[in-house]
C-alpha cells in the first residue's frame, strides 16, 4: 500500500538489501512529536521525489505527507513500548494530524504520562480533543499552548496579523473546544502538572475543571494568559500544590493577588514575572504564599517586595532576580543581608550589551554556594565581584554573549586562590575560541573543575 500510494506521485523509495536490524530500535523511543514526523516525511519526499518542487503551492504533497506521517505514527505507537511523552503539533499549516482511529488503537495512548498540545484548529485535531478523555487517562503532566496574536505583531504583515487574531477569537468563542479541554483534565486519574500558554481569556472557561485534580496537582503554570474570569481563590483548596508560576499574565490585579490568601497547600517554588502588574501585587502574593517557599523567582525588586521576602519567606534559600537594574543595587544588597541565600541567579530580561553587575563579593551571604549571572557583566565587574567573595562558591555560571578570554582569566585566578569552585558554566555563545577552550581545559585539568557542556547549559 505504501509503495503504490507513493508510486502514483512518482516517488520511489530505496529498499534496503540488508537484513532487518538486530535490535528493535523503536522500542527505545520515549518522546514523540508529530511536528518532527511531518518534517521527516517532507524531507524524505523531497529527497526521493522525481517531480520538480514548487514551494509556492501550500498544498503540495499534502496527501503524501499525511499518509507517511500516519504510517510512521502507527509504527511508533505499536512498537515504542517505552513511549511516555507525546507532543501533538504540526510543522505545516496545510496538513492535518492523523485521524482518531490511529490514536484509538488499543493500549497505545494509555501509557502516555506527559502530553503536550500545540493547538491547531484542524478537523482531525478537533475530533481528537473529543476522544482523548476516553483513550488517554494516565496523563501526569499536561501542557497546552494556544496560538497568540501578540507574539507575532512585530515580524509579520498586517494580513497575517489579522489571521492570528481571528484564530485566537475563534477558539475563545468555541464552547465545544473549552468543554473538551475540561473533559481531558477531569478524566485524568492522577494529573500532577498543568501548564497553559496563551489563549487570552479562554483559560477562564476551563479553569474550574482543575478542581477535579485538587488532591493531585503539584505544579501549575500560567504563561501569557488573561486572568479575567479565573477565580484564583479556587487554588486555596489544592492540597498538594508545590510549584506555582505566573508568567506575563494580563489582568493580574491586587484583587487576584489577595484571593491567594489562606491556602491549604505548602508551596516550595514560586515564580512571578509580569511587566503588567504593580510591585504591590508581587509583594502581596509573596506575603500570602511565601511561608513555605524555598525557591523564589521574583520579577521586580522594590521596598515592598524586599519587605515581603524578608518577613514572609522564612526558609527561602534559592532566589532568582528576573530583571535586575543597576539602580536596584541597595535593594539587592538588603535582600542578601536579610536572607541566608544558598543559590542566587541574577537575570536581565532586556537585551543589553553593557554589564549591569555592580555589586561586590562582600555583599554575598556566607551561605552562598551557587551563583548564576544571566546578564551583562564585564571582565572588570566580574573581577570586582569575585575578588571580595568570602563565601565558598562551588558553582559559577556566566551566561553573556560577550564573555571572552578576559573573563576566563578572572575565573582562573578565583579558582586558584579559593580552591572552592567545583562546577563552571560559560554560555551565551555557540562555541568557544581556541584560547577559551584551552583556558577551560586548564581549569579542568589543574583544579578538577567540571565544565558544563554548552549543550547542557539550559539544565543548570
Amino acid at each position: 500500500m505504501l509503495k503504490s500510494t507513493l508510486k502514483a506521485s512518482r516517488i520511489k523509495l530505496p529498499i534496503s538489501k540488508f537484513p532487518s536490524p538486530y535490535y528493535h530500535y523503536a522500542t527505545y523511543l520515549e518522546n514523540l512529536s508529530l511536528r518532527e514526523l511531518e518534517y521527516a516525511a517532507n524531507t524524505l519526499l523531497r529527497t526521493f521525489c522525481e517531480n520538480n518542487f514548487d514551494d509556492s503551492r501550500n498544498n503540495y504533497m499534502k496527501s503524501e505527507i499525511e499518509f507517511l506521517v500516519t504510517i510512521l505514527f502507527k509504527l511508533f505507537l505499536c512498537q515504542a513500548t517505552n513511549l511516555h511523552t507525546l507532543t501533538i503539533d504540526k510543522s505545516f499549516e496545510f496538513t492535518d494530524i492523523p485521524g482518531t482511529s490511529v490514536f484509538s488503537m488499543p493500549a497505545c495512548l494509555s501509557r502516555i504520562v506527559k502530553l503536550e498540545i500545540i493547538f491547531q484548529k484542524t478537523p482531525n485535531f478537533l475530533l481528537l480533543l473529543e476522544v482523548l478523555p476516553s483513550i488517554c487517562t494516565s496523563i501526569m503532566n499536561f501542557s497546552i499552548q494556544f496560538p497568540s496574536a501578540e507574539t507575532r505583531l512585530t515580524d509579520i504583515e498586517n494580513k497575517v496579523e489579522d489571521d492570528a487574531r481571528k484564530k485566537v477569537a475563534d477558539i475563545e468563542n468555541d464552547e465545544t473546544i473549552c468543554n473538551n479541554i475540561s473533559n481531558i483534565i477531569r478524566s485524568q486519574k492522577n494529573l500532577q502538572e498543568f501548564h497553559v500558554v496563551g489563549g487570552n481569556s479562554v483559560v477562564g472557561k476551563f479553569f474550574s475543571s482543575l478542581q477535579y485534580q485538587f488532591r493531585n496537582l503539584r505544579t501549575l503554570e500560567f504563561n501569557s494568559v488573561n486572568l479575567s474570569g479565573v477565580n484564583l481563590k479556587d487554588l486555596s483548596t489544592f492540597q498538594t500544590l508545590k510549584s506555582l508560576a505566573f508568567w506575563n499574565c494580563q489582568e493580574f490585579t491586587m484583587n487576584e493577588a489577595k484571593s491567594l490568601m489562606s491556602p491549604k497547600y505548602r508551596l516550595r517554588e514560586l515564580r512571578l514575572w509580569s511587566s503588567r502588574k504593580s510591585p504591590g501585587v508581587t509583594a502581596t502574593i509573596i506575603k500570602h504564599v511565601g511561608r513555605t517557599v524555598k525557591k523564589l523567582w521574583v520579577d521586580v525588586l522594590s521596598p515592598e517586595t524586599i519587605h515581603a521576602i524578608a518577613n514572609y519567606c522564612p526558609i527561602v534559600t534559592d532566589i532568582r532576580v528576573l530583571d535586575y537594574l543597576p539602580k536596584q543595587l541597595p535593594l539587592l544588597v538588603k535582600l542578601l543581608k536579610e536572607k541566608r541565600i544558598e543559590k542566587l541567579t541574577i537575570s536581565r530580561e532586556t537585551n543589553v550589551e553593557l554589564g549591569v553587575i555592580n555589586l561586590t563579593g562582600r555583599d554575598f551571604p556566607e551561605e552562598l554556594k551557587y551563583l548564576k549571572l544571566d546578564c551583562g557583566v564585564s571582565a572588570e565587574q566580574l573581577e570586582e565581584l569575585l575578588k571580595g567573595c568570602k563565601c565558598e562558591l562551588k558553582t559559577l555560571i556566566v551566561s553573556y554573549f560577550k564573555v571572552g578570554i578576559a573573563h576566563l582569566k578572572v575565573i582562573s585566578e578565583f579558582a586558584k586562590s579559593t580552591k572552592s569552585l567545583k562546577i563552571l558554566g560559560v554560555g551565551g555563545k555557540q562555541e568557544y575560541s581556541e584560547k577559551e577552550r584551552m583556558e577551560l581545559e586548564m581549569l579542568h585539568k589543574n583544579y578538577g573543575i567540571y565544565i558544563i557542556p554548552l549543550s547542557d547549559f539550559d539544565y543548570w
